[in-house]
């Protein structure tokens, strides 16, 4: 496993006296870039790179029964907050990766057929309750299509990024995208 140093500066945890006792592993030091002589207020800890499995799917919402709905806290500019904001959040980004709702043919967001986005705010007003009052639900509308905006726009370079091979090649097709919607963009 790869491994990875930070410097953490917090010398009121280890006081200098305390780091200077303390027996240091020269060899580990100079693994992650570290020179033998340590400054006694810094100390330096190493971190495994975090393992990733993949994308959060958030199945639990996309699994909710049909008269069931999250609710969602806004702030007074309608800005998702607390534990469900974080998930819608995070679930929208699923939505700009469903190739049948967000498809990667469009060159930009503008060119994505209205039918399209307004499927896509009736998915989110089918799993979460969100306000009555027809000023706030249309900048909760907004806000929401302008996330999903961002997200499909960063799956996108994300899969040109790992899978376009150069320059008309297209032969490594992503996987959960449709043939003809990748080779449109490359």
């Amino acid at each position: 496993m790869k491994m990875r140093g930070i410097v953490i500066r917090d010398v009121s945890v280890r006081s200098s006296q305390q780091a200077s006792n303390e027996d240091v592993d020269h060899e580990s030091q100079q693994e992650i870039g570290q020179s033998s002589t340590v400054n006694p207020s810094i100390t330096v800890v190493p971190l495994p790179v975090r393992a990733t499995r993949g994308p959060s799917k958030y199945s639990f919402i996309w699994n909710l029964p049909e008269n069931h709905k999250i609710e969602l806290p806004l702030t007074s500019s309608n800005q998702p907050i607390q534990k469900a904001g974080r998930h819608f959040s995070g679930w929208l980004g699923t939505i700009a990766r469903k190739p049948h709702l967000c498809p990667i043919k469009y060159k930009n967001w503008t060119e994505m057929p209205d039918e399209l986005k307004e499927e896509i705010w009736d998915i989110v007003q089918s799993k979460w309750i969100l306000p009555e009052e027809p000023a706030r639900l249309e900048a909760t509308k907004n806000r929401t299509l302008s996330s999903i905006a961002t997200y499909w726009r960063n799956h996108k370079s994300t899969l040109k990024k790992k899978y376009f091979l150069g320059r008309g090649n297209g032969a490594r097709a992503p996987p959960n995208v449709i043939q003809e919607d990748y080779e449109a963009i490359v």
